[in-house]
């Protein structure tokens, strides 16, 4: 069965995702999200009916989507490029909605994945470790 990305629909996704997010030793992902509130906010992976990655956001203002958290189960962060997939799922909202940019905070060991992912750096490490990355967006080929 392949994986599937889709918007968060039912509480069951909602518990799977605080579940998961709190696999990562140093940073809870996910804690507070609830379903229906958050439904418009957050995508989710999905593989054999199991949520195994997440992604919320959030618009700053008319022009920026913020990425505010991104969590892949360490098992499946390598397969059909699932943490890729739902940056695009994204993506391809915020460019319907008519945003221009694409931004997230990172830690030094991931900074290379969003990289490759067409992020740049706009600001260097802060005092806690942080890298602030940006993404021009432009029009976005659904599905790719």
């Amino acid at each position: 069965m392949p994986y599937e990305i889709r918007r968060m629909r039912s509480q069951q996704d909602a518990k799977e995702l605080v579940l998961l997010g709190a696999l990562d030793e140093k940073q809870k992902f996910f804690p507070l999200v609830n379903y229906p509130k958050d439904a418009d906010s957050v995508f989710v992976a999905s593989y054999e009916g199991r949520v195994v990655g997440g992604i919320k956001y959030l618009y700053l203002d008319d022009s920026v989507c913020w990425i505010s958290e991104i969590f892949v189960h360490p098992n499946h962060r390598w397969y059909n490029k699932v943490g890729r997939r739902l940056l695009r799922a994204v993506e391809e909202v915020a460019v319907r909605e008519g945003k221009k940019e694409i931004a997230l905070n990172t830690l030094l060991n991931l900074k290379g994945f969003y990289v490759k992912c067409g992020f740049n750096v706009i600001s260097g490490e802060s005092e806690q470790g942080l890298y602030k990355m940006g993404k021009i967006l432009t029009q976005v080929e659904e599905g790719r």
